[in-house]
């Protein structure tokens, strides 16, 4: 019935025990605070709460190293509508455990306090904690884990990311032992045609007799769960990694030293038919905000063209309705302005039909106003001029579950966005409107697959609007496999938590990423260990470009964890571009390297000195293994590797080898001086795997150079260009046949003619073959 997995695991019941001392289960009523406790075990499948008059069910499994237990829970009551926060104590008479609250932090627990990730901030993150979110005044758990540890035991609770919930995971503790709690939000009615009265919720708890940190904890996660973190839709058909970006047009020169993954572009059907996509711009993305639709309206009395005011006019439900009856009745030819491949009079029909509803009283839920503009065909120029202009705009938050009746938010999006020569879809907003919403309009519950919840200041019964938004996600992803094509996306938390297994390209939103504590990169690098990761950074690129001191300050940061610096819509400024090329030309490779052999939590790695921090990606069996290495205070440090292997270390930044000392047969030690606020990164492989690497590495620069020539929108024709395209053409169309030692050969034939090119042409050139002598000979 739900097309959520966890109910396959009720065929897979056991007889596994846990062994804690004793479970409780608190049914909290929200709005009267009446509380019920009830001790059970999982040898009694079935408990009646009198008081409150409900009847749960439990049900028992073994999921890999998991005790998993399913809770289903009905409503007796004659209250059709009903709001529950259910809580699992789990006691255990063992004391002095560590909390867990990321991946970097942890803390001893003190007799009489409850530890929750919302109770911790550092020095730098004085308001906001990414590890709990506010969930329209509900708080989230981000990861699916916590942990807590000694050096005699651990354990490890948490859910499952295809049982979409609001989850909290605590911990307490007392002089006479631990309280573990699992706590949820749920919420019951008799409009849920699919589980009428009825909700559920699924965790898992395990037991370890060793010391187990978060970083174990999440590895574990990973093997138990691959579906949910595998790219399997990205690397190995043809996709690479690489950056997010607006608008990159085809002429850019030499546009692959950029790594762009996914071109986020917007077209009429028409243009799209008649769109030729070049290789190196795959995957080009179709855009869509599914969660909403952005209705025309009137100015409001007042107006300024002050940007303060603009968010001061807040759109009322009768002028949405309004405005909404007034567009479905327009001429049915009128193409709309923000979703180009449909008619106004369409768009309005479903944002009637889908509009959720904010509160219980049926108002329709808008977002804020905004000024109306074009932006597809306005300079920066004309956009600021724009402010001015008579209409504005409102996004009306939309129910895009794809099981409403009729053409629906669903097929409004695939009108958008299934178009020729696209490889995939872009959601945008999924942060912004698909998490802060509640809807509360009940017509639409019937629809859902989800269980529902409640909200946090009415207390009544509510269907968060993720949940739908996941449901559209759910389908989309089967849609998109049939299709072999991508999913890209803007998102944030905590929506992520959720929507991580169904993307393939995620974007850490559009900021500046000196602005934010790297906690929120380390929380979605967490949820996204092996699938591209890029922010949108407007201001490297855009009239206010900060370049070039900053733009290597935001490389060397993101490097550290692999999460792309994705570029603003600038590319019609073509001295920006140039301004910017030279550092995409030495970080974006490095970027390349460690996103694609994916992050790996347990590092095999550590150093004496406090300051260094270490990060890993990929496995040394596989080729692909990358450390990455900073230092706060720019100090010279020693990294240490635990392998028994021998290896090659090798400094990809200065096309180095790094000189090793064994300390034991299971540890190697090596020196770093990095600088202060930069990453070094070092590859660690077999010698004849780092030899076919470098000699892999040269020949795509080879390459590219080779295929320059050909390209005639690129590259220049005149009369200073024809030496080296005959050189090219002679020597470099069987590059892959090459040795080593014919590509340097090569490569020193090519680079003095190529250093005789003037323009544009000339230093690409000498770029290319540069650095494939780099790969090649060293630095």
């Amino acid at each position: 019935m739900l097309k959520w997995t966890f109910v396959i695991l009720l065929l897979l019941l056991s007889m596994i025990s846990f062994s804690f001392e004793k479970y409780e289960l608190t049914l909290l009523d929200p709005k009267t605070n009446v509380f019920e406790t009830k001790t059970f075990d999982f040898n009694k499948s079935e408990i009646i709460f009198e008081k409150l008059k409900y009847k749960v069910t439990l049900d028992k499994n073994k999921y890999h190293n998991y005790d998993t237990a399913l809770v289903t829970l009905e409503n007796l009551s004659f209250e059709k509508d009903r709001a529950l926060v259910a809580k699992v104590h789990i006691f255990s008479s063992k004391t002095g455990y560590n909390w867990h609250y990321d991946v970097t932090k942890s803390t001893l627990c003190e007799p009489g306090k409850t530890y929750f990730e919302c109770d911790y901030y550092s020095d730098d993150e004085p308001t906001y904690n990414p590890w709990v979110i506010d969930l329209n005044g509900r708080s989230q758990s981000v990861l699916p884990v916590s942990v807590i540890s000694k050096s005699d035991s651990s354990v490890i609770w948490g859910y499952f990311l295809d049982s979409p919930g609001v989850y909290r995971m605590k911990y307490r503790e007392s002089e006479q032992g631990g309280v573990i709690v699992f706590e949820t939000d749920l919420g019951f009615s008799d409009k849920t045609d699919k589980f009428p009265n009825i909700n559920m919720f699924r965790f898992f708890i395990e037991e370890k007799d060793n010391e187990f940190d978060m970083r174990h904890a999440l590895k574990e996660y990973y093997q138990n769960n691959p579906d949910y973190f595998e790219d399997k839709n990205v690397l190995g058909k043809g996709r690479e990694h690489g950056a997010w970006t607006l608008w990159m047009r085809s002429n850019v020169f030499a546009p692959w030293d950029f790594h762009i993954a996914y071109n986020q572009i917007q077209l009429k059907r028409e243009d799209a038919e008649n769109k030729k996509t070049d290789e190196w711009q795959g995957p080009l993305t179709s855009y869509t905000e599914p969660w909403g639709y952005y209705q025309m309206f009137p100015p409001k009395e007042g107006f300024t063209k002050t940007q303060d005011n603009l968010d001061l006019h807040q759109v009322e439900s009768k002028d949405i309705l309004r405005m909404l009856k007034k567009s479905s009745e327009v001429d049915p030819s009128l193409i709309d302005t923000y979703v180009i491949n449909m008619t106004q009079k369409v768009c309005a029909e479903v944002a009637l039909k889908t509009a959720i509803y904010y509160n219980p009283q049926g108002d329709l839920c808008s977002y804020k106003w905004q000024p109306c503009y074009n932006a597809r065909e306005m300079t920066r120029e004309e956009e600021i001029e724009a402010w001015g202009y008579p209409y504005f705009y409102s996004m009306i938050v939309e129910n895009c579950d794809p099981d409403i009746e009729g053409f629906n938010r669903y097929d409004m999006s695939l009108t958008e966005c299934d178009l020729p020569n696209f490889d995939g879809y872009q959601l945008d907003s999924l942060a912004d409107f698909a998490t802060h919403q509640d809807n509360y309009r009940k017509e639409q519950w019937k629809y859902a697959d989800i269980p529902l919840s409640f909200g946090a200041e009415t207390k009544e019964v509510t269907q968060p609007h993720y949940y739908n938004c996941l449901e559209y996600l759910y389908k989309l992803r089967k849609h998109a496999d049939e299709q072999n094509r991508v999913i890209a996306s803007n998102t944030w938390m905590p929506f992520i938590t959720f929507s991580a297994p169904y993307l393939d390209y995620i974007g850490a939103g559009e900021s500046d990423v000196t602005q934010y504590p790297f906690r929120w990169y380390y929380a979605m690098r967490s949820l996204v260990p092996y699938k591209n990761l890029s922010y949108l950074d407007y201001s490297i690129q855009m009239n206010d470009c900060d370049y070039p001191e900053n733009i290597p300050v935001k490389m060397e940061k993101m490097l550290f964890l692999g999460v792309w610096p994705g570029t603003g819509n600038g590319w019609h400024f073509p001295e920006k571009v140039e301004a910017i090329r030279p550092y995409y030309q030495k970080y974006m490779p490095l970027f390349k390297y460690i996103s694609e052999a994916g992050w790996e939590p347990v590092t095999e790695a550590y150093s004496p000195n406090s300051d260094i921090e270490i990060e890993r990606f990929g496995n040394l069996d596989k080729g692909n293994m990358y450390l990455t290495v900073r230092n706060s205070k720019g100090e010279l440090g020693d990294v240490i590797l635990k392998t028994d292997k021998e290896v090659v270390v090798y400094n990809m930044k200065l096309f180095l080898p790094i000189p090793y000392k064994r300390l034991s047969s299971q540890e190697i030690s090596f020196s770093l001086l990095p600088r202060k606020g930069t990453t070094e990164v070092v590859k660690v492989a077999y010698k004849e795997d780092l030899d076919a690497f470098l000699l892999k590495e040269a020949k795509h620069y080879i390459n590219l150079l080779n295929d320059l020539t050909d390209t005639k929108q690129v590259w220049s024709d005149d009369e200073s260009f024809k030496p080296v395209k005959e050189i090219v053409q002679d020597k470099c169309l069987d590059v892959e046949s090459l040795s080593r030692d014919e590509c340097i050969s090569l490569c020193n034939k090519i680079l003095p003619n190529v250093k005789n090119v003037e323009g544009k042409c000339g230093v690409e050139a000498t770029y290319l073959i540069e650095t494939a002598l780099k790969y090649l000979v060293g630095n």
